[in-house]
């Protein structure tokens, strides 16, 4: 949901609670983020990921994409904000043991309801669809 306070901040006090004067409009996504839910997880031995099953998947490449830039590469957009902090922004404490180091390799094959199908490949952070 879009809100004042940032993409990805969250409030000390209650890191699972978005107050209400926060929210701007809680049907629209952040500028950059691909959607309101996504639905990758990382798997529990933290090298996969996988669909968590909760409901139709929208988007998976741009979810990727999403997660590799804003989380996980070095130089990726958390590690900048991180390095100069915003003001009026919380931070979980999980944040400052982020490595952003991280390079993702692997394919997914997406199989559609009516047989359709195709590929999100990752190379060396770099997504494509074919």
């Amino acid at each position: 949901m879009l809100r004042h306070s940032g993409p990805y901040s969250t409030p000390a006090e209650q890191p699972l609670w978005i107050p209400d004067a926060d929210v701007i409009n809680d049907s629209e996504p952040p500028a950059g983020q691909p959607g309101l839910s996504c639905q990758w997880a990382v798997g529990s031995d933290g090298w996969e990921l996988s669909w968590n099953h909760h409901s139709r998947f929208y988007s998976g490449g741009p979810w990727i994409r999403y997660l590799i830039d804003t989380f996980w590469r070095p130089g990726c957009a958390l590690q900048a904000e991180l390095a100069a902090r915003l003001e009026g922004r919380d931070y979980a404490p999980e944040f400052d043991e982020f490595t952003f180091d991280h390079v993702l390799n692997g394919e997914i094959k997406v199989t559609e309801e009516d047989g359709t199908s195709w590929l999100i490949k990752v190379v060396d952070n770099v997504v494509s669809e074919t």
